[in-house]
């Protein structure tokens, strides 16, 4: 795949049509937009690819809609992000009970039959693994296995970061009573508790994401540092990525990661040199902190807990780099790797037997402003047409700006010649100046050896 040569977590808006002409020289890519159904007037909705991510400034700015009149046409942009809403539960624990040696437990009464799907667990302890058994009941009586594949951790502390889990999932349920066992660890005292139980109604809205092609390179085991590094490359600059997932062929293992990031590998500094030409030289681009966690599988008896996953906060880098932490343990196997993207749309109003196309890649271009951004709710409310991006490449009517070069740079001997001027005029006005201030009478001043 070629990349375009042209040339937010923020989501800027922007919309309605305006029929002051363009001039689209100044924009290095184009595409075409396909419109589904038929040629009528409403609002058009497409999904920005790749290419225009790549090919246009990170903020997408520099976005154009222009139709076959070389009229601009408003837009507005929307990431579809998803929306998480968490719903906090009122609950009374009560049955505390512990077995030396096995186990604590905890009864948790939420006062009538009520949905829920998330619960988190606190459990006093430095470093631990321990499983955990959740059952439900309708009369605290008879009771019902919801989950009995959970673990619960901490691990770290001291001067190393500490990474913990206390959140578990549960298939909705809505019994009134739960009931949650917690396993003593391997290296776990006598004694364990439970020391606090908190319950959520979770209602998730999934962001509409799509996979971004990638290439992983070869892992290099630093054996000084005791970590892996694992390069991938994909392909495209400035998306907005949502997750990592990692396929790891290991059974049991929990490791630290650091993921960074850059959007090259390496760049050219130009340095200006006096009397000659400018020198160039290409330099390694730093990586950058984008995100950190951690990831684990643990088997035991045939079930097991595993997070592989690390959430990229809608990171923008072409390049990232993973950077695991191996210690004295050996590497883990990473077998692959999936990165997601929120997909973003650009909606605009379509008129009739008009044939539309976008521009992009004007680092030079102003921020747009249109009154679709006011209005563009109500249209899509009212039905929107579907279209997509094809032919997307250069602009074959660009026309790149010329670099301007300084007058002073243009006449460097008249420069020189106004500068030697200068300096006589200043030597001369400043003699003049002492002369004028001389008492009368006065002679010129004693040159050396003079008395």
């Amino acid at each position: 795949m070629r990349r375009i040569l042209c040339g937010t977590a923020l989501v800027a808006l922007f919309g309605s049509a305006s029929h002051a002409a363009i001039e689209t020289r100044a924009w290095s890519c184009v595409a075409r937009i396909e419109i589904e159904g038929d040629s009528i007037e409403g609002l058009v909705e497409f999904p920005i690819e790749p290419e225009v991510f790549d090919g246009a400034r990170e903020d997408l700015a520099d976005l154009r809609i222009i139709d076959d009149e070389v009229a601009e046409a408003g837009y507005v942009i929307r990431a579809a992000e998803g929306k998480r809403t968490r719903v906090p539960l009122e609950v009374e624990l009560y049955n505390r009970t512990f077995v030396p040696g096995q186990e604590a437990s905890v009864t948790a009464d939420f006062g009538a039959m009520v949905l829920k799907n998330h619960i988190e667990v606190d459990t006093p302890g430095v470093a631990f693994l321990r499983k955990v058994l959740i059952e439900g009941s309708d009369d605290g009586a008879e009771w019902k296995r919801i989950r009995d594949d959970a673990f619960l951790f901490r691990i770290g502390g001291g001067t190393s970061q500490v990474f913990e889990k206390r959140a578990i999932d549960l298939p909705g349920t809505d019994h009134r009573y739960l009931r949650i066992t917690v396993r003593r660890g391997e290296d776990d005292p006598e004694k364990i508790e439970i020391s606090g139980v908190f319950a959520f109604r979770i209602v998730e809205e999934p962001a509409e994401t799509a996979d971004v092609p990638l290439s992983m390179g070869e892992p290099a085991r630093d054996p000084e540092e005791r970590i892996t590094e694992i390069p991938i490359d994909l392909r495209f600059r400035n998306l907005p990525l949502r997750e990592i997932a990692l396929d790891v062929s290991d059974a049991n293992f929990f490791r630290r990661l650091r993921i960074l990031g850059r959007q090259d590998a390496t760049r050219i500094l130009t340095r200006r040199v006096e009397d000659g030409p400018p020198e160039e030289e290409r330099v390694e681009v730093p990586w950058i902190a984008v995100a950190e966690g951690a990831i684990y599988r643990f088997l035991a008896a045939g079930e097991e807990e595993a997070s592989l996953r690390i959430d990229l906060a809608g990171a923008r880098y072409r390049h990232l780099l993973l950077r695991i932490e191996d210690r004295d343990d050996p590497p883990l196997h990473v077998t692959g790797a999936h990165v997601t993207r929120v997909i973003r749309y650009a909606a605009f109003v379509a008129k009739p037997e008009r044939i539309y196309r976008l521009f992009f890649g004007n680092v030079e271009a102003a921020r747009p402003s249109y009154d679709i951004a006011h209005f563009a709710d109500r249209l899509r409310a009212a039905g929107v047409r579907r279209a997509r991006l094809a032919e997307i490449g250069d602009n074959p009517e660009f026309a790149a700006p010329e670099r301007i070069i300084p007058w002073s740079e243009r006449h460097k001997a008249i420069m020189w010649v106004a500068l030697l001027a200068g300096l006589a005029l200043l030597g001369f006005i400043v003699y003049r100046q002492m002369r004028a201030a001389a008492p009368p009478g006065a002679g010129p001043a004693p040159g050396p050896g003079e008395d």
